[in-house]
């Protein structure tokens, strides 16, 4: 069940890395500075980093060695960690969409 369940995890955060890596090839967004258009590339190709290795945990399993157990769990983490750095930096300079305010513009919300 909880193997099924991280299967599950890993899997969606493939199919959602995969879509940011090519998102800035495809985006139609011209006025993105080049750096977050880089940024947004290294955020999808780090999660898919960090899913193989989520699956390739769950494939390695029990029977494996600790070392390699532990050789994937170090690497998984330090890819997750890249993941949550790029992320965060996105948010706080403000390219995530998630981060932008709708309402308004630069002068502020707009009256009628």
């Amino acid at each position: 069940m909880a193997a099924s369940l991280s299967a599950a995890l890993y899997a969606g955060c493939l199919a959602g890395a995969l879509a940011l890596s090519i998102y800035p090839l495809v985006s139609r967004n011209q006025q993105a500075p080049p750096w977050s258009k880089f940024a947004i590339m290294l955020l999808g190709l780090s999660v898919t980093c960090w899913s193989v290795l989520g699956f390739a945990g769950l494939w390695f399993g029990p029977p494996s060695s600790r070392s390699a157990i532990y050789l994937v769990n170090y690497f998984k983490t330090l890819t997750g960690g890249i993941s949550v750095g790029i992320f965060l930096t996105l948010c706080i300079a403000g390219e995530m969409k998630i981060t932008r305010r709708s309402h308004g513009g630069p002068s502020g919300p707009k009256t009628s």
